[in-house]
C-alpha cells in the first residue's frame, strides 16, 4: 500500500513540474538585420525593433555578402589574422609571378582593426566587430565585415548568443504605410545593383491606392538621405481663412514611430508678419520671442508646424480632421 501511495505521489510531482515548466514564458527571440545601403544594423526582439546602429560595410570592391547567417563565435579582445595578399615578384629568369604572402597576426590592442569585440558568422572571415577607426562608421569602406562604433558594439555583443540569426540584406528603399499616410526612405545604391529604382518604387506605391507626390518621390530617390518622409497628401495649411502654399515635409522617426510636420521657414516668412528668426550659430529659431524646433533638409530650413501653429494662429487641415491653434 505504501509503495502504491509513493508511486501516485511521485507521478503527481512529475506531472505538476511538467505543467509548471510548460507554462513558463518562452525566451525572447533576438535577431539582427543589416541593411547594406542604409548602413544600419537593427536589433529585433520578438520582431520588434529595440535598437538601431550606424555601421560600416564592405566597399564596392570588397562587398559585404547578402544572405542569412547565424553567429557561431563571440570573442573579447580578438587577434586579427590578416588575409593573404597577392604580391607580384620576379624570378631569377626575369619572369613575373604572383605569390600569396601572409602578414603577422595582430594581437589585441590599439592597432587591431577588430577592436575589442568580435561576433563571427557562419561564413569564413565574415563577422560583426568593433573598430580602431571609428571615423569609418557610416561608410562602405570595409573588406566585407560589418564594423560598429566601439562605444556601441558591446550592447549588441551582450544581446546576441551563439545561434542568433543575422540577416544581411540589400534594400535601397523602405516604405511604411499607416492609414492614408505613406512614408518612404531611400538609401544610396552603393553597389550599383538596382536598376529602374524609380519605376519599381512607383509600382509599389501605386499598389497602395493612396495618392502621393511623384515629384517628391523622385527627389527622395535622388537625395537618398535615409530620412523617412511622408509622400502622401494628408495636410494643408490654412492661414487667415485661405489655403496657403508652403513647402512642407513630414519626417518620421522609424525607431520611435514619432511623426512630425515641418514647413519651410522661408515660405512662412513670405506669407506671415509673424517672422521666424534663425540663428545658425546658436542653433536657435524663434517666433514672437518663443523657441521653435527646426531641421534642415536639402539645404532648406523647416520649422515644426505644430509648434508654430500654437504660436502664430493658423490651421493644419487634412481631409477628415481640423487642427486649429490660437
Amino acid at each position: 500500500m505504501k509503495k502504491l501511495i509513493f508511486i501516485i505521489l511521485f507521478s503527481f510531482i512529475i506531472n505538476f513540474s511538467n505543467t509548471v515548466f510548460s507554462q513558463e514564458k518562452p525566451e525572447e527571440e533576438i535577431r539582427i538585420c543589416v541593411n547594406i545601403p542604409a548602413l544600419t544594423l537593427t536589433v529585433y526582439k520578438n520582431d520588434r525593433i529595440i535598437k538601431q546602429y550606424k555601421i560600416a560595410a564592405g566597399s564596392p570592391k570588397t562587398p559585404t555578402p547578402a544572405g542569412q547567417y547565424k553567429i557561431v563565435s563571440k570573442e573579447t579582445d580578438p587577434t586579427w589574422y590578416p588575409m593573404p595578399k597577392p604580391v607580384k615578384k620576379i624570378d631569377d629568369k626575369g619572369v613575373e609571378y604572383t605569390e600569396m604572402t601572409v602578414e603577422e597576426p595582430v594581437p589585441p590592442g590599439p592597432d587591431n582593426p577588430l577592436g575589442k569585440y568580435w561576433m563571427g558568422l557562419d561564413r569564413n572571415d565574415l563577422g560583426i566587430h568593433s573598430t580602431n577607426n571609428p571615423s569609418s562608421i557610416g561608410y562602405s569602406v570595409s573588406h566585407g565585415c560589418i564594423r560598429m562604433n566601439p562605444a556601441q558594439v558591446k550592447e549588441v555583443f551582450d544581446l546576441v548568443q551563439i545561434g542568433t540569426i543575422v540577416d544581411i540584406i540589400y534594400k535601397t528603399t523602405d516604405i511604411v504605410v499607416e492609414g492614408d499616410s505613406i512614408y518612404i526612405a531611400a538609401y544610396p545604391d552603393i553597389y550599383s545593383r538596382e536598376k529602374d529604382r524609380l519605376k519599381n518604387l512607383k509600382y509599389k506605391l501605386d499598389k497602395t491606392g493612396i495618392p502621393y507626390d511623384q515629384k517628391l518621390v523622385k527627389e527622395i530617390l535622388e537625395k537618398s538621405s535615409g530620412t523617412f518622409l511622408m509622400v502622401s497628401y494628408p495636410y494643408r495649411v490654412v492661414f487667415q481663412g485661405q489655403d496657403v502654399s508652403v513647402k512642407s515635409i513630414y519626417p518620421m522617426d522609424i525607431m520611435g514611430g514619432k511623426k512630425e510636420f515641418y514647413i519651410s521657414l522661408k515660405d512662412w516668412n513670405n506669407i506671415s508678419s509673424d517672422t521666424i528668426s534663425l540663428d545658425k550659430e546658436k542653433s536657435l529659431a524663434t517666433v514672437k520671442g518663443k523657441k521653435i524646433s527646426f531641421i534642415f533638409y536639402d539645404e532648406r530650413c523647416y520649422v515644426n508646424a505644430i509648434e508654430l501653429a500654437k504660436i502664430a494662429s493658423f490651421i493644419i487641415k487634412n481631409e477628415t480632421d481640423f487642427f486649429p491653434f490660437y
